[in-house]
């Protein structure tokens, strides 16, 4: 194993307070599915948390980062230079503002996002796929069991039973 990679276990191994208490809100597809890594290593650095597929990496920041400003930015334009995005945040922001930084990481994982699309085989029709319809990605305006056909089903139908019943009896009464 290579000296970076060492190294990224040792620093997995000794988080911050910060580092920790971020890892939770991150870890495990929380964020909207998408997915975080931490401690990767890229590029000649060790980043603190990395998401692939937003292509954004997360550096948090203690008081040292204060005195190594120029290091950081070289840093920086050497991972923007291979196409990721860089979002910085103080450790006390992290310890003290949880909720805000969350926030503006969700908004820079959704902005300007696009979910890659699948590839359709060739020789396969838009819409269907050997007799059988493609699923569409819409997703339902109202939860299914709010929506238009279970609860005009079930009213119709009870409404067709109770004017039923109320004929029957009307019928009954008339013939007495």
């Amino acid at each position: 194993m290579d000296s970076l990679r060492r190294n990224a276990r040792a620093l997995r191994n000794r988080s911050t307070d910060a580092e920790r208490q971020l890892w939770r809100y991150l870890r495990g597809r929380q964020l909207d599915g998408f997915r975080f890594r931490r401690q990767v290593p890229l590029a000649g650095y060790v980043v603190d948390f990395l998401c692939p597929q937003a292509r954004l990496i997360i550096e948090l920041d203690g008081g040292q980062h204060l005195e190594q400003i120029a290091y950081d930015q070289r840093r920086t334009a050497a991972l923007v230079g291979l196409g990721y995005r860089v979002a910085r945040y103080w450790n006390d922001d992290v310890l003290m503002k949880i909720d805000d930084v969350v926030a503006d990481i969700h908004r820079h994982i959704t902005e300007g996002f696009t979910p890659p699309q699948p590839v359709r085989p060739a020789g396969i029709a838009c819409g269907r796929s050997s007799g059988r319809k493609l699923m569409a990605c819409k997703r339902p305006s109202s939860p299914p069991s709010l929506c238009g056909r279970e609860g005009a089903n079930s009213n119709s139908n009870s409404n067709s039973r109770n004017s039923e019943s109320n004929s029957n009896e009307s019928s009954e009464g008339e013939g007495e």
